[in-house]
């Protein structure tokens, strides 16, 4: 009975072990704008290639928000690129969940093909936080 109780604490210790390293997500913030939010960086998803840097960021939310489809969303996952020498980024991804910390139902995405054109990064806020982590 006890090897049976071990095996099966043992799997679920890789299984959480596993999640746990799938994203190492940092706080980098928090916001008090929109009721409220913190933003991350998941270091494990950082990618450079010249003066261009991806990374995937998550913003959890104290209340619900509301996406394009009109449906509450709690967190979401963003991919965004950087472009370190001129200061500016832009959205490839973006997923929304119902729950916090990237959990729940999926309740709006859309794929890097709908990429946003580049933004520069205002003075200040939470993408200079980002950027200035990106390219740091």
């Amino acid at each position: 009975m006890r090897a049976i109780i071990f095996a099966i604490l043992m799997m679920l210790l890789v299984v959480v072990s596993n999640k746990a390293m799938a994203a190492a997500w940092l706080v980098l913030g928090n916001v008090a704008a929109n009721g409220g939010f913190t933003f991350y960086a998941d270091m494990t998803s950082i990618t450079k290639n010249g003066n261009t840097v991806k990374m995937w960021v998550l913003e959890d939310f104290k209340t619900a928000q509301t996406s394009i489809a009109s449906k509450p969303f709690h967190s979401g996952k963003l991919q965004y690129e950087y472009d370190c020498k001129y200061k500016q980024h832009r959205i490839l991804a973006f997923t929304g969940f119902s729950g916090n910390m990237g959990n729940g139902e999926v309740v709006h995405s859309f794929p890097e093909s709908e990429s946003d054109k580049w933004l520069q990064i205002k003075p200040e806020s939470v993408g200079e936080v980002l950027w200035k982590f990106a390219c740091g």
